[in-house]
């Protein structure tokens, strides 16, 4: 007669796949299996063969501490399917020569299989719940740069003369180099953000703030880059170049809307060459990475989301077209 212990011995053979440890790339689908296919398996009744019915199959994902994963870490397609589907959230930290990265994130997927059998007489017997644990899996944490943007006319238009400085402080690393690692690097950035947003429902946030961002850039007919943690002469920087005869553009006393994309970070626009006079700072929020202000010709700007921007002092006059440097904080 088929026992609990018969079916507990089999429930312990059990193994989940994969069963190597390995780095998950961001949004990759895991899929784990266990084999032998429980639903397949049979046990000898006296002269009877019997099916084995898997009663019951709880997934979990647990930390490296041992604590299971919640509060949507993890999407599994039905807690008692045989092949779930499981998509990590990865961590998102801001890349800096000044601090080491985040290690991957270590999580194990656990089956707790609860295995039973009908008997001839009727008889229900059910197994042990039997946890099943796979080898571990690594998930990458993913980089969100920190980019200051400066747009010659409001709203981030691209009309005639346009144009954008895009400033990234100096601790960004590896610091880019050129315009077509930047955008590369944010369409890379975007993408990533994307699958997981489809996904996991995860990063809308930061999905949408990404997208606004370079957008804007991306429409600019002319896109400059500076690596440095302040400018204090933003009349060094030219936006327009133009023919011998005439004059350039420099961004100082140009720039009539900002964005400022990253993870809780924070910059400081004065009047002033050398950072003097009146001046502003503009943050953003780690849930809300991308602050951006569409005209700054009102004595207090207004910013999206609101009240990100704080004025130094109380005097009258506002920042368009007034701005002569600038860092980070």
């Amino acid at each position: 007669m088929v026992t609990t212990a018969d079916l507990n011995s089999l429930a312990t053979s059990l193994q989940l796949t994969p069963q190597l440890s390995r780095s998950l790339a961001t949004g990759e689908r895991v899929s784990p299996r266990i084999n032998p296919d429980p639903s397949a398996l049979v046990v000898r009744d006296g002269a009877l063969t019997l099916p084995i019915n898997v009663a019951r199959i709880k997934w979990d994902a647990i930390d490296h501490n041992g604590n299971v994963v919640a509060g949507g870490e993890y999407n599994v397609g039905g807690s008692t399917t045989l092949v779930p589907e499981f998509v990590f959230k990865p961590q998102l930290f801001e890349p800096s020569s000044n601090r080491t990265p985040p290690e991957p994130k270590s999580i194990r997927i656990r089956a707790t299989v609860t295995l039973s059998v009908a008997l001839a007489t009727g008889t229900v017997v059910s197994s042990v719940s039997t946890p099943l644990l796979s080898a571990n899996l690594l998930v990458t944490p993913l980089p969100i740069p920190t980019i200051f943007a400066m747009f010659r006319h409001k709203n981030f238009s691209a009309k005639d003369g346009a144009a954008v400085l895009l400033l990234v402080p100096e601790y960004i690393k590896p610091s880019p180099g050129t315009i077509n690692q930047v955008t590369t690097k944010l369409e890379s950035l975007r993408n990533d953000l994307n699958l997981l947003a489809d996904l996991g429902g995860w990063f809308l946030p930061e999905l949408s703030a990404i997208t606004q961002f370079t957008d804007s850039v991306n429409a600019q007919p002319r896109v400059h880059l500076r690596v440095a943690n302040e400018y204090r002469n933003l009349n060094s920087i030219t936006l327009i170049q133009r023919s011998w005869w005439q004059n350039d553009t420099e961004a100082e006393d140009e720039i009539s809307s900002v964005m400022l994309f990253g993870l809780g970070k924070s910059i400081q626009c004065y009047q002033h060459r050398g950072f003097g006079g009146r001046s502003f700072k503009l943050r953003t929020a780690t849930a809300e990475p991308l602050t951006s202000v569409t005209d700054l010709s009102p004595d207090i700007p207004p910013s999206q989301p609101a009240n990100k921007v704080e004025v130094v002092d109380n005097k009258k006059g506002g920042f368009e077209n007034r701005l002569s440097s600038m860092k980070f904080l």
